[in-house]
């Protein structure tokens, strides 16, 4: 999991923190309003449960592609399944 500041009034905009979640090491990971999440499934199969402190409103969300040079994630994998609203989005 990837968690990154979208805060473009923060110094910090555009850092961000990988997490590895597991069913052995059982961490969670709370992420901060103006933040962005990413998952990368490394396993055959995985059951991934969130929650939301708001009600989901599907005009507020936006897309960074998982390879947006301007963020520069780094992913342990080159040629991800990605779904078909990340296909699509545009690098912002």
């Amino acid at each position: 999991m990837v968690v990154v500041n979208c805060d473009t009034d923060s110094p910090e905009f555009g850092k961000w923190q990988s997490f590895v979640l597991s069913d052995v090491n059982r961490h969670q990971v709370l992420i901060p309003p103006k933040h962005g999440n990413a998952h990368l499934t490394l396993s055959e199969m995985a059951i991934f449960h969130y929650k939301q402190t708001t009600y989901y409103n599907p005009k507020g969300q936006f897309t960074y592609k998982w390879n947006d040079p301007k963020l520069n994630i780094w992913f342990p994998i080159k040629n991800p399944i990605v779904s078909q609203r990340d296909e699509m989005s545009k690098e912002n």
